[in-house]
């Protein structure tokens, strides 16, 4: 699981734009980062494609938006009490008890020391309003 917030320091670091010696960036508190995508094949990609192709479009609009952290965000983190508000919010909204579920088992995965990263899957819910 990763996450993106406007950082330009950080930005600045991944670009590689910054010195290592500037004294007001302090790189112990850069969070550890994932590759999210590689920024020249995306390039590539919008180049072979015509201007008007939804494939060249999507991955423009991806670019615009995230082009300057070089495909690299840095991971985001689980709280260490997220269980115990997994079970609060269970006990305050008792009806959506099987989401709770289904996100308590993916949660549960961060624990395998085996496994270096987390990324939870999307739950879809419908049905009429007040599921």
């Amino acid at each position: 699981m990763y996450l993106h917030e406007k950082n330009n320091q950080f930005r600045h670091y991944l670009k590689g734009k910054v010195e290592f010696t500037e004294p007001e960036i302090n790189f112990s508190k850069i969070p550890e980062v994932i590759e999210v995508f590689d920024i020249s094949l995306m390039d590539a990609i919008v180049k072979d494609h015509q201007k008007r192709s939804n494939l060249a479009n999507n991955h423009q609009r991806i670019l615009n938006y995230l082009g300057d952290t070089a495909g690299f965000l840095p991971l985001a983190t689980l709280q260490a009490d997220i269980f115990e508000k997994l079970d609060k919010l269970q006990r305050a909204f008792p009806n959506f008890a099987a989401v709770i579920d289904f996100y308590r088992k993916e949660f549960a995965l961060t624990e395998c020391p085996d496994q270096w990263w987390f990324a939870a899957n999307p739950l879809l819910m419908s049905g009429p309003p007040g599921i």
